[in-house]
């Protein structure tokens, strides 16, 4: 019989890991907390992930930071909008 490819979610949740256990080779704290942050975001984007799987697990985890810095983007434009409206 042939290989089986494991079920999308294990996959995805086995290169989140596999990034959790590298960061403690990252020297730079503020660097590890983001990467741990945008780890979480993973977990929160997985419904999208797990409708639409990725051509790689690597790109869930691409997804879920370009996701939470695209959030963070929007609330400082609302940020600075509502600081000039009111300036």
């Amino acid at each position: 019989m042939g290989r089986t490819s494991p079920p999308i979610r294990v996959a995805l949740d086995q290169e989140a890991e596999r990034i959790r256990k590298s960061l403690e080779v990252i020297q730079d704290p503020s660097i590890r907390a983001a990467l741990m942050d945008i780890l979480r975001s993973y977990d929160d984007i997985i419904p999208l992930l797990m409708l639409i799987p990725p051509q790689l697990p690597i790109d869930s985890i691409l997804l879920a930071a370009l996701a939470k810095l695209w959030a963070r983007v929007l609330e400082l434009e609302r940020k600075v909008a509502s600081k000039n409206n009111t300036a």
